[in-house]
This record gives C-alpha cells, structure tokens and sequence, in this order.
C-alpha cells in the first residue's frame, strides 16, 4: 500500500522469501523517521480503504504524534516485528512471515552505519539543490541590478552570490566523500559475504574428503581408483560371460544343463 524501495537495505539471511527490512529513523520527522512512514502509509489505507474499520486505522495513523510513535515503535520491538540499534536511533522493521530472534534483536553498526550515511548524503542532496537555487537566484538579481544601475544592490548580491557557492562547494565535497565512503563500506559488506561463502564452501568441501567415521563421506583419490579398477574388473567379467554365452548359442549342439552352468559360470 505503500512505496517503499527508497527504505529498503537487503538483509543477509533474514528473510527467506528474498523480501527485505525497512530501515527508519526511530525519532524525527524527515523522510526516512518512522513517524513519517507511518503517515504516509496511513494516507494510503485511507485512500484505499475497502472498510470502515481499514478508514479508522487510516486516519489514525495519519495522525500520529511523537507519543504514539513512541508506544506503536514499543509494540512492534515486543511482538518481534522489529529490531533497534544499538544507540536506538534506526528501526529496522522486518516482513510479516520473519520474527526477530535473539541475536538479530540488535541492528548491526555496518546497517546503522549505511543507513546514517544515505540519511545525511539525502540532507546533502536537498542542501546542494537549495543552495544552487539561491546562487543562480542571486546572480540574476546581481544582473537586474547592474541593468536598472543600483551599483551597490549588485555588488551586495555578488557577494551573496560568493558565499553561497563556497557553501556549495563544500557540501558537495562532503557529498561526494560520503558516497565513496558508502560505496566502499557496500563494497566490504559484499566481500565479507562472499568471503564466508568461500569458508563453508571449503568447509563442505573437506567434510565431503572426511572419513566416514569421522562423519564425513570419505571421498579420496585412493577409494577412486579402487573403485575404477573394481569397475573395469567386474566389466571385463560380464564380457567375458557375454561373449561365453555368445558362443553357446553359436555353437554346434545342445550342451546338458549342468554342463551348461559349467562353461557359462
């Protein structure tokens, strides 16, 4: 009922069907806080609503204060439905089908971690844009100025003008540093995955070599090869039969049973 991708962060093992967590601001009210999701999907069960009862949770959830917020983040983090970070800030809310087990109570500080870069790289984002704005706003009044010959209007907004671009040079600076920093932490998250496949690859792998009383599957080069010369041997006798009863049946004469089994086997 709600649009939700721009919150999603794929989490490694908790949900079986593929579906992720919803990470969210615990307080506050910006475009990733709980409250806000609350509300906007409040709005949509309002506009969607097929019943009197879906209408009233619709509303209500629209209109959510900091203290409901506070008793509705305490009911999802009681009924396993969620997990907290360590300092409390990020709610990470989990699928309908996943409870939250012990060890996932916790949220972990590389997923608190990302989940605070996106949130300070989007402030950056609205900063950049807001401030690009107000510099080329200042430049066309620094032009209208100098045309209707207000000296000191024009000089006043090209200083403007300067100071906003030195803000905007730095907060794209912190931008871009930002977001070699989230790609690289991504970047190390992936390896650190991959890296613990390779080990329960190996593992499986020398569990598979292990003796079979040590209760593995005793796969070995020797076992191989007795097994290869077993097979040969064994082929090579079931020829040999085959071509015996070949000639039985080529030949020129009935042989008597016991004679039969005699010359076959």
């Amino acid at each position: 009922r709600i649009k939700s991708q721009d919150h999603r962060l794929e989490e490694e093992g908790a949900d079986p069907d593929g579906a992720g967590r919803i990470l969210l601001g615990r307080t506050g009210d910006g475009m990733r806080s709980f409250r806000t999701f609350c509300r906007s999907a409040g709005e949509a069960l309002s506009s969607s609503a097929v019943t009197d009862e879906e209408a009233a949770c619709g509303r209500a959830m629209s209109r959510l204060g900091p203290a409901d917020v506070d008793i509705l983040v305490l009911t999802v983090l009681a009924s396993r439905r969620a997990s907290v970070s360590p300092d409390g800030d990020v709610l990470a809310l989990y699928p309908s089908n996943v409870l939250v087990s012990d060890e996932d109570a916790a949220l972990g500080e590389v997923d608190t971690a990302l989940f605070t870069m996106r949130s300070a790289m989007e402030a950056l984002e609205q900063c950049v844009e807001r401030l690009t704005n107000q510099s080329e706003a200042a430049s066309t009044a620094a032009l209208r100025a100098k045309r209707a010959g207000a000296s000191r209007a024009a000089i006043g907004h090209v200083r403007r003008r300067k100071l906003l671009l030195e803000e905007l040079d730095r907060c794209s600076s912190m931008l871009l540093n930002l977001e070699s920093a989230t790609q690289s932490l991504r970047r190390a998250k992936s390896d650190a995955r991959a890296l613990k496949c390779y080990e329960m690859a190996a593992g499986a792998m020398k569990l598979v070599r292990a003796p079979e009383e040590e209760g593995g599957m005793g796969l070995s080069a020797e076992r191989v090869e007795e097994a290869a010369e077993e097979l040969a041997e064994e082929m090579e006798e079931l020829d040999t039969i085959g071509r015996e009863l070949a000639a039985i049946g080529g030949g020129g004469g009935v042989v008597g049973g016991k004679k039969v089994f005699k010359q076959v086997f």
